[in-house]
């Protein structure tokens, strides 16, 4: 309960503080292929979260603001294919377009694979963060850290 109250209380000190996310977003870098009904363009999914994603693209079809189909993994015999509407899409700074997007009509078996991508992403993401985490820190000693229970050492 008090983790609230101290994001109630940042909130009234820095407006806009909280998190609009309702689910973590994860980096990603899986090749995509967005159709519209005007074209199909092949892109980069750059992060993920169980609700939307953001994707790259070098170009965007005639009616691209339109709801489209995104394929992920499309050289796999059974690749993940979600419905999705565009919220944003502007130009990429590093080139190209940048849409950012929520899936629509997610069915269980989506949702499922869904799931298991992002936990695979989660892990690879809290390993990177522990690797960059012991570069710049060095090892947990006990002797740093004596109110930890020898169990978070390991």
């Amino acid at each position: 309960m008090r983790q609230d109250a101290d994001i109630i209380d940042m909130e009234m000190l820095r407006p806009g503080f909280a998190s609009r996310r309702k689910e973590p977003r994860y980096p990603a870098a899986l090749a995509c292929v967005a159709t519209w009904p005007g074209g199909k363009v092949e892109g980069a999914l750059l992060d993920l979260s169980a609700q939307g994603a953001s994707i790259t693209l070098p170009s965007v079809p005639a009616g691209g603001q339109a709801p489209f189909e995104m394929t992920l993994f499309p050289d796999d015999e059974q690749p993940l294919v979600l419905q999705c509407a565009p919220v944003s899409l502007g130009p990429d700074p590093l080139g190209g377009w940048l849409i950012h997007l929520r899936f629509v009509n997610l069915q269980k078996p989506e949702a499922e694979d869904l799931a298991g991508l992002l936990r695979a992403l989660r892990a690879e993401f809290i390993t990177g963060q522990a690797s960059i985490a012991l570069d710049r820190l060095g090892p947990v000693r006990r002797a740093r850290f004596p109110h930890y229970p020898p169990l978070m050492l390991r």
